[in-house]
């Protein structure tokens, strides 16, 4: 099979859907299959840009549109593409954001329908709309869903898929058909092996902080129980959001208990991030439950096979299909639950491995071909 992506951004490391959509490219090609990728609303090029991409040195021919491009201009575009390339599939990497300043992309749907005489249609819901409860979200989020709807009866995918739990009863409830593919890492190189140093207790975080007051006593009481086993503990703040992190690794040092444990790794690159994360013994995530399953730094701790830490938990709504994933989650600062989450942890990276994800992808794609 030959298949055509199209995502917003194709930035590295400045847009988690283009590093997405570049490395199931990159892992559809070396599974023997053919794949290329549009970025339909570059905000990083100020004109188009064909070149090659790369994803663990797998070549990945790629068409880079700048969102100042006319849409008359920008579909000329694609439609030479596609008669140049010939793909058997398009697959849409859907994010309202993407696509359009305000969230709003009405006409996108409407254009892309102009592309594809003949070819299959496939769409990844990667976000749909926002759920804030503010009155003006509220009214932005009710025009979101009446996007989505209309996209998926004007463009007719024969394959429909989302990771995250919320977002397939959302769909199902609007009788939409979708499938089941969960979020691989975009940063991780899975062969390095996790080696965390039995005498430490490492706590990660990767980019994502949060100084709530519910983090702030989980990680201290974490500390203490630490401590009463005779562990060294340290926190170690990975990446290169160095002005956050360092804010945040600031207000730690200021507690007694953190003094002189706080660690910084800066700016990485993707071999790096995968050493690092594999000397933790947990990751904390400041998301609520129900976003860690569309968060890529959780899938970095996951996918590695370290357990994730979840203080904040405000809702009910499950991150993961798999529920080996869920025994991988560490709610409590508990040691006993640490090392249970942590056998967990080991057996279910296969599940969110990105060679998995891409042969369900693929699998799913071929049922609908003929």
């Amino acid at each position: 099979m030959k298949v055509l992506f199209l995502c917003g951004s194709l930035e590295p490391g400045q847009d988690g859907v283009g590093d997405y959509t570049r490395r199931l490219a990159g892992e559809i090609i070396r599974q023997g299959h053919q794949s290329l990728i549009i970025a339909l609303y570059d905000y990083k090029v100020s004109e188009v840009l064909c070149t090659d991409d790369f994803d663990l040195k797998q070549v990945i021919k790629t068409l880079r549109i700048p969102i100042s491009l006319s849409w008359k201009k920008r579909i000329e575009l694609i439609q030479i593409w596609i008669q140049e390339n010939d793909p058997d599939w398009i697959s849409l990497q859907y994010v309202p954001f993407a696509f359009q300043e305000k969230g709003l992309p009405f006409l996108l749907a409407r254009q892309l329908k102009k592309i594809s005489p003949g070819r299959k249609w496939h769409i990844m819901f990667h976000e749909m709309w926002v759920r804030d409860k503010a009155f003006k979200f509220k009214i932005l989020g009710s025009l979101q869903k009446i996007i989505v709807k209309k996209m998926t009866q004007r463009i007719n995918a024969s394959v429909i898929h989302t990771h995250l739990p919320l977002y397939y009863n959302d769909l199902t409830e609007l009788s939409i058909p979708v499938r089941k593919l969960p979020l691989f890492s975009n940063f991780i190189s899975e062969s390095v092996p996790t080696n965390p140093d039995k005498r430490t207790l490492r706590v990660g975080f990767f980019n994502l902080v949060s100084e709530e007051p519910r983090v702030m006593a989980f990680l201290i009481e974490l500390y203490k129980k630490s401590i009463k086993r005779h562990l060294n503990f340290e926190i170690l703040l990975i990446g290169g959001a160095t002005e956050c992190l360092k804010s945040f690794g600031n207000q730690l040092e200021k507690l007694e208990e953190f003094k002189n444990r706080i660690r910084y790794t800066g700016f990485l690159t993707n071999e790096m991030i995968s050493k690092v994360i594999s000397t933790c013994n947990v990751g904390v995530t400041p998301m609520n439950l129900s976003s860690v399953g569309k968060s890529g730094t959780s899938a970095a701790f996951l996918s590695q096979g370290i357990p994730l830490a979840i203080p904040l938990v405000d809702d009910k709504e499950q991150p993961f299909f798999d529920r080996k994933l869920l025994k991988a989650l560490l709610f409590e600062p508990d040691l006993d639950k640490l090392l249970v989450a942590s056998n967990a942890a080991k057996h279910a990276r296969k599940s969110i491995s990105l060679v998995r994800v891409t042969e369900v992808f693929l699998k799913d794609l071929k049922l609908h071909s003929n």
